[in-house]
């Protein structure tokens, strides 16, 4: 691994450098860690901030982890660095592919740190991997846990989703008013296709897990996170039908989730009080702390 003088490291991904901000060096461990959690950063890129947040939790709890945070960019983000790994604007969390300086998926990054922290002879003590993202991570990771096998890894995967701006359906249905309904494909173009829905998805995406339901997730809402002019909420049609704000769209999603699943359902929900959207204030509430450190989820109504 090699360090960056504007800070973090570098891993391979597939034979391609990724930047990434990490408590050790992912390749050789000097730590025998126990726990990991990959923590994944919203549209500006702050790697080093997902770092430094995951850090100071883990000190006030007293439950230290390998901590490892990918840097997703974009050509705009770091023009200097263009042998990294780098995608269109935010474009990576839909799991579409890198613009250079190979076409590899977000999807195959998340593949890679996770078959990297299951290998035995790196991590023989690692017995757990929590994945958590806020806004456009949470997005990243609502969309991979989907197709997530449990199989795929040799350890438990859990999820923490905070925050994201809009969620993949499984179906045409959103909530409505009065229950759910498909909605207007005139009025609301898109709102089927990826990355909203998994209408024209990309070809290298497998079948829907089948063990999506029992997948150990926790969403993440703040309570304050309701503004409908939020400047970096998505806004086109093609999301609105999920909901007017961020907190709206997550409780409409878990809506539809418990709809659908029923009793089948293992994920759980958190309103984090007095929160709006803010990584650092998210994750930092007891409640929400605790989640990054849970490996069975307890459900909870809205």
């Amino acid at each position: 691994m090699t360090a960056l003088t504007s800070g973090g490291q570098v891993i391979s991904i597939a034979n391609h450098p990724l930047r990434v901000f990490a408590n050790d060096d992912p390749a050789r461990p000097r730590i025998n860690h126990t726990s990991a959690i990959i923590m994944i950063h919203g549209r500006r890129g702050d790697a080093q901030k997902c770092l430094d947040t995951a850090q100071t939790i883990c000190a006030q709890v007293n439950l230290p982890q390998l901590i490892i945070a990918p840097l997703f960019i974009s050509p705009a983000d770091s023009p200097a660095t263009p042998e990294t790994l780098h995608w269109p604007d935010a474009q990576w969390m839909a799991a579409e592919a890198a613009c250079g300086p190979s076409g590899i998926s977000s999807f195959t990054v998340l593949d890679t740190l996770i078959a990297m922290l299951s290998d035995r002879t790196r991590f023989p003590a690692l017995r757990h991997i929590t994945l958590a993202g806020h806004s456009a991570g949470g997005q990243l990771l609502q969309r991979y846990a989907v197709f997530f096998e449990n199989s795929s890894s040799r350890l438990p995967v859990s999820f923490v989703i905070a925050n994201p701006g809009s969620y993949l359906y499984l179906d045409p249905i959103r909530p409505a008013s009065n229950g759910f309904a498909i909605p207007d494909a005139a009025q609301y173009p898109g709102f089927d296709d990826w990355k909203y829905g998994l209408q024209n998805r990309p070809a290298f995406l497998p079948r829907v897990s089948a063990s999506y339901a029992q997948h150990n997730i926790t969403y993440l809402l703040g309570a304050l996170d309701n503004d409908p002019d939020a400047a970096a909420l998505d806004k086109r049609p093609a999301a609105r039908p999920q909901g007017a704000n961020r907190l709206e769209r997550g409780q409409n999603h878990w809506r539809y989730l418990t709809q659908k699943f029923s009793s089948a359902l293992r994920h759980n929900l958190i309103i984090v009080p007095q929160t709006g959207h803010d990584m650092t204030a998210m994750f930092s509430h007891p409640s929400a702390a605790s989640a990054l450190f849970a490996t069975t989820p307890t459900r909870s109504p809205l």
